[in-house]
């Protein structure tokens, strides 16, 4: 298949890791040790607490301060570092297949979350994947094995170019948002860190109680993909557009006030949503078509 630049999504540029640097990572210090800290008590490399002694310990781990002050032999117990599981959600449905500057949304989506896949692989994380379209959605268990990580990068180009290549007069119904966010927390471990990313068009009619319940499982952070000409219409009171299938459209488009008047009330909702997810502890970035992903993440 041709890729078009912009258009399809090229599973080459996916697989290709991002810059040494992008981003810091912190050093390892085992092969089997990961990044983040978990409550599991064992003999890890982050010290925890000291007990007292029971047959078995090992000796090396004896806490000779606490020892002598106490007068009773004490061991170390440390805290015990592991990989983190990393969900990418993809919202691919057909309103992301839209874009006035160098690329469509959702090829941008499909950018970002190799991104942030790439990030979290790098970090020694399994990533896993969610992605819904019009024509369905695959789910890909996380892991953290390089040819696993490698084919959810190839299934994710191929599964958004597909609408691309034909027109199914019977695609599979789309789920509602809410009803996505429940199978994400279904597929998500304890403990997951989900990316959710997508231009959340019907985000205010989206009920908080399914995002709430993903925070409480994990951590969510939310990635908005916007594109210019949804911030301001042209000031013509006419609009031509090209459709992917080539067709040429003109629309024709209200009085300025009235634009003016949409604009700032879809402003007006987006911010109250912004404010609404933070102070919930949900992290929210906006990432527009024109913009290098790389330099939008860093």
């Amino acid at each position: 298949m041709h890729c078009i630049p912009g258009i399809h999504v090229d599973p080459e540029e996916l697989l290709r890791p991002p810059p040494k640097g992008f981003p810091p990572r912190p050093q390892r210090l085992a092969l089997r040790q990961g990044p983040h800290q978990s409550r599991v008590k064992g003999r890890g490399m982050e010290y925890a607490e000291s007990r007292a002694y029971h047959p078995g310990d090992d000796v090396r781990h004896i806490d000779w301060r606490i020892t002598a002050r106490s007068g009773r032999v004490h061991t170390k117990l440390f805290q015990e570092e592991r990989e983190r599981p990393v969900l990418l959600v993809l919202n691919l449905t057909p309103s992301l297949y839209f874009g006035t500057r160098n690329t469509l949304k959702s090829v941008q989506a499909c950018r970002v979350g190799a991104l942030l896949g790439w990030q979290a692989f790098q970090r020694g994380d399994c990533v896993g994947a969610f992605v819904q379209g019009a024509q369905g959605h695959f789910e890909h268990k996380p892991s953290r094995v390089r040819p696993a990580f490698l084919r959810l990068l190839r299934k994710l180009a191929e599964f958004h170019n597909e609408p691309l290549q034909t027109e199914t007069a019977s695609a599979p119904r789309e789920l509602e948002f809410p009803e996505l966010l429940r199978q994400v927390l279904r597929v998500a471990a304890p403990g997951t860190l989900v990316h959710l990313l997508s231009d959340f068009e019907s985000l205010s009619k989206t009920p908080l109680e399914p995002l709430l319940r993903l925070t409480k499982h994990g951590e969510v952070r939310i990635c908005e993909l916007t594109d210019p000409m949804e911030e301001a219409l042209p000031g013509s009171g006419r609009m031509t557009v090209q459709s992917l299938t080539n067709d040429t459209l003109r629309f024709l488009l209200p009085p300025v006030r009235v634009r003016q008047n949409i604009l700032e009330q879809r402003q007006a909702e987006r911010e109250r949503l912004q404010d609404e997810y933070r102070r919930h502890g949900i992290l929210w970035q906006r990432i527009s078509t024109p913009e290098n992903p790389l330099n939008a993440l860093i």
